[in-house]
């Protein structure tokens, strides 16, 4: 199925719990196997990734903590695994889950991919 993403899709969105930061570069390289069979650029397919966890509170997961480990966990998602957009399922609290996503993780993760990627 990845093979037959990178030959036909516009993108691909796994979620956290499925396909786990382990799992990814080989999920990847599948799907990019798989354009380059096709003569595709394997960078016009999206990666999004679908996220859960909570901010500012320690739980049980991969996702929890302040939004400090958000930033720096998401970067790596996005710098080192490849994924390119997030999709955030807040684990309680939704309102208050979803602004602390917009308005600190968010512009930090933007920031710090930014910075790294003109280095």
């Amino acid at each position: 199925m990845l093979r037959l993403i990178g030959r036909l899709a516009d993108g691909w969105i796994p979620s956290m719990g499925w396909a786990t930061p382990e799992r990814l570069p080989k999920m990847h390289q599948r799907i990019d196997e798989g354009a380059a069979s096709v003569g595709r650029d394997p960078a016009e397919i999206q990666r999004v990734y679908n996220i859960s966890g909570m901010i500012g509170e320690e739980v049980e997961g991969a996702l929890s903590g302040p939004a400090s480990r958000w930033t720096e966990e998401l970067s790596r998602f996005a710098l080192e695994l490849g994924m390119d957009t997030f999709i955030y399922w807040p684990a309680g609290d939704h309102v208050r889950q979803v602004e602390l996503f917009a308005s600190e993780v968010v512009p930090a993760v933007r920031e710090t991919v930014a910075a790294e990627r003109l280095d």
